[in-house]
C-alpha cells in the first residue's frame, strides 16, 4: 500500500517531461504535459519542431487505444472528460509510425 501511495504522489506533479531512450529512432527530447492528474483537458507542449505527420495516441492502462490526435503545432490540448478515471499511456509517433516519446498521465474526477 505504501508503494502505491508513493507512486501516486510521484505522478501528482503539475507538469512532467518525457524522454524516450531508444537507439536508432530520432526522439523528441522534451514534452511538457499538464495538469497531471487531469479532469477535463491535458495540454502537451513540444520544445522542438515537430514534423508533419506526427500523432499523439492515448491508451488505457490495459492497452486499448482510446484516442488519436494529429500533432499540428508546438502545443495541443486533448479533451479527457469522456475518459474514465485512471492511468493512461500516451505515445507520440512520427510519420513512419515509430514511437518517438511516451509517458503516462492520470485522469481523476
Amino acid at each position: 500500500m505504501l508503494i502505491l501511495v508513493s507512486l501516486l504522489l510521484a505522478n501528482a506533479t503539475f507538469s512532467q517531461k518525457v524522454i524516450l531512450q531508444q537507439p536508432g529512432i530520432q526522439q523528441i527530447k522534451s514534452i511538457r504535459f499538464f495538469p497531471n492528474p487531469a479532469s477535463t483537458t491535458v495540454t502537451f507542449e513540444f520544445n522542438q519542431a515537430i514534423e508533419k505527420g506526427y500523432s499523439l495516441q492515448v491508451y488505457s492502462f490495459l492497452g486499448r487505444q482510446v484516442l488519436t490526435v494529429p500533432v499540428t503545432g508546438p502545443r495541443i490540448s486533448i479533451n479527457v472528460s469522456d475518459l474514465m478515471k485512471g492511468v493512461y499511456v500516451f505515445q507520440v509517433r512520427n510519420s513512419s509510425g515509430q514511437i518517438v516519446a511516451t509517458n503516462k498521465f492520470q485522469v481523476s474526477r
